[in-house]
C-alpha cells in the first residue's frame, strides 16, 4: 500500500477511532469479561457505557422511523442532518446523537424540522436519557412496589436559561399512565453526569412498562423519549436459568440499569417476549467445534437466516466498526432489512466481536477458514462497515491468503477519494456521504471486478439499504 493511500485510509477512520477509543476500551473490558465483573463496575464506567448504549438506541429509533416515513418527513430529516453535520465529523460512522435525535424528531413531527420555531423545552426533553436502577424490578403479590433510582443525564448540550419542572410518568402496555414524580430542576443540573430522581416501580406485580419524562415551564410542556422497564418475579432463579451471555445482560440491567441494545431479543431470551414467534438474530446454537470454541473463549456470535440449512447459498460474515457491538446491526429496521434479504436469498448472516486479524487468540480470518471447511459449498462473503475499511487495508499489508470468495465494504471516503489497494477478488464498495450519487467500475485501476456505488445519504441511512444493494450486486456478479 502506498503512503498516500494509507494516509487516506487513516483520514477516513481517524475520527471514529479517536471518538470511540475510551468507550471501546471500557465496553470491551466489561462486556467481554467474566460474568462476575458486571457486579464491580465503577460509576464512571456505568455512565460511559450508558451514554454509548443510549446513542445506539437513538440511531435504531431514527432508522425505524425513517423506514416508515413519507417523502416529506424524509426531506425534513435530511435538512436536519445536513445542518447538524460538522465538517470535522464527516468521517464518522454515524451522525452525532444530537443530529440523530433532531432528525428523528423531524421524521415524527411535522413541526420538528429546521425551519420550525425553536422549542427549547422539546429539545431539552429529547436530549435526556433515563437510566433506571435496578433496571428490572422484582414483582411481588403484596407490599409496596420496589424503590428505584432514575439517573437523568443529557446526551448532548441544550442551553437552558431557567429552572424547569421535570416529571416522570410510567406508561403501561395498555396506555395507562401513572405519575411517578415531579421536581424543580435548576438549569445547571443538566450539565455533566446529570442527577438522580427517586421513584417506586409502577406496580407490585410483574409487567412491561415505559418511563417517560416531561419538561415543563409555566403552561408549556414537552415529553421526551421513553425507555423500557421490566418487572419479573423470582429474579434469582431467572438469572441462573438463562444462557451465560444473556445472564451478563441480565446482571448489567438489574444492578446498573444498563439496557441491552437488542432489547426485544433479550426479552425473548428470558422467556417474557410479547412476540409469540420471534424473528430476528439469535446467539448461535449450532453444535460445531468452530462455534463452540469461540463461545468458550468469550466471543459473542449472533446470526440470522439460513444457518439451519446444510448448505446456505451464501454465508455473510460481518466485520463491525470499532464503535459497535455485534448485535447493533440486527436491531430495529436495519435488522429487519437483513432478515428479509437472508430469507429471500438463502443467506446465513453472522456478526461477531472478532477483529479481522489477531496476534493472539481467535480472529475473523481464522473463523472464516473454519466456516469454509465446514460449509465448502457455500459462497463466503466478508461485509465490512465503517472503520472496517482501515482494518482491511492494514491487513492487506500482510498479504493474507483471503478465504473469502467476495467482499463488500460500506464506508465514508474522504473527498470521494477512489478506493485503492483492495484485495484481488470480486468486491463492492458502498460509500456514503458522497458528493455525487453514481456507480462506477474499478477494474481499470487494476482491481479484480470491484464496483463502487456512491450514495449521498449518511451511513445511518445506507445501513438500511445495504442488504438490498449487496443482493443486487451478487445477482450481477
Amino acid at each position: 500500500m502506498g503512503a498516500c493511500n494509507l494516509s487516506q485510509a487513516l483520514n477516513t477512520s481517524i475520527y471514529v477511532m479517536i471518538r470511540s477509543f475510551w468507550i471501546a476500551v471500557l465496553s470491551f473490558a466489561v462486556l467481554a469479561a467474566p460474568f462476575a465483573s458486571a457486579q464491580d463496575l465503577q460509576p464512571a464506567q456505568v455512565f460511559t457505557l450508558a451514554s454509548k448504549q443510549a446513542g445506539l438506541e437513538r440511531r435504531a429509533r431514527f432508522t425505524s422511523a425513517w423506514a416508515q416515513a413519507d417523502s416529506n418527513a424524509r426531506a425534513r430529516a435530511r435538512r436536519v442532518l445536513r445542518l447538524e453535520r460538522d465538517g470535522a465529523v464527516r468521517m464518522a460512522a454515524t451522525p452525532s446523537v444530537r443530529a440523530l435525535t433532531k432528525a428523528w424528531r423531524a421524521l415524527v413531527d411535522e413541526n420538528g424540522g429546521p425551519s420550525s420555531k425553536p422549542n427549547v423545552l422539546r429539545d431539552l426533553a429529547d436530549s435526556l436519557d433515563l437510566r433506571i436502577s435496578p433496571g428490572i424490578y422484582e414483582g411481588q403479590l403484596e407490599g409496596r412496589p420496589e424503590p428505584l433510582t432514575v439517573h437523568v443525564a443529557s446526551l448532548y448540550e441544550v442551553k437552558v436559561d431557567t429552572a424547569v419542572h421535570l416529571s416522570l410518568f410510567w406508561v403501561g402496555t395498555d396506555g395507562v399512565e401513572i405519575h411517578a414524580r415531579t421536581e424543580p430542576i435548576a438549569a445547571e443540573a443538566f450539565a455533566g453526569v446529570g442527577f438522580p430522581m427517586y421513584v417506586r416501580a409502577p406496580s407490585p406485580v410483574p409487567g412491561l412498562w415505559e418511563l417517560v419524562c416531561q419538561v415543563s415551564l409555566g403552561e408549556d410542556a414537552a415529553r421526551g423519549i421513553p425507555v423500557p422497564m421490566l418487572g419479573l418475579d423470582q429474579l434469582d432463579a431467572m438469572s441462573e436459568s438463562v444462557e451465560a451471555s444473556t445472564r451478563q445482560e441480565f446482571v448489567l440491567l438489574r444492578k446498573h440499569g444498563l439496557r441491552p441494545l437488542y432489547y426485544q431479543r433479550f426479552l425473548h431470551a428470558i422467556g417474557v417476549s410479547p412476540v409469540a414467534n420471534w424473528q430476528g438474530a439469535q446467539r448461535s446454537s449450532l453444535e460445531h467445534e468452530a462455534v463452540r470454541a469461540l463461545e468458550q473463549s468469550g466471543v459473542d456470535i449472533l446470526s440470522l437466516g439460513a444457518e439451519g440449512l446444510d448448505s446456505p447459498k451464501r454465508i455473510l460474515l460481518l466485520l463491525r466498526p470499532e464503535d459497535e457491538g455485534p448485535e447493533a446491526i440486527f436491531v430495529g429496521a436495519v435488522g429487519k432489512a437483513w432478515l428479509r434479504a437472508a430469507e429471500q436469498h438463502s443467506w446465513w448472516v453472522i456478526s461477531t466481536d472478532l477483529k479481522l486479524r489477531a496476534d493472539k487468540g481467535p480472529s475473523l480470518l481464522a473463523f472464516a477458514e473454519q466456516l469454509k471447511r465446514w460449509k465448502p459449498a457455500s459462497e463466503l462473503v466478508l461485509v465490512g462497515r465503517g472503520s472496517a475499511l482501515l482494518e482491511l487495508q492494514l491487513a492487506q499489508l500482510h498479504r493474507p491468503d483471503w478465504t473469502f470468495d467476495k467482499m463488500v465494504l460500506s464506508t465514508v471516503l474522504a473527498s470521494d477519494a477512489r478506493p485503492r489497494n483492495l484485495p484481488d477478488l470480486p468486491g463492492l464498495v458502498v460509500s456514503s456521504d458522497a458528493v455525487q450519487r453514481g456507480v462506477e467500475d474499478l477494474e481499470r485501476e487494476g482491481q479484480a471486478s470491484w464496483r463502487w456505488s456512491k450514495r449521498t445519504e449518511p451511513t445511518v441511512i445506507t445501513d438500511l439499504e445495504l442488504p438490498a444493494l449487496i443482493a443486487a450486486w451478487l445477482a450481477d456478479a
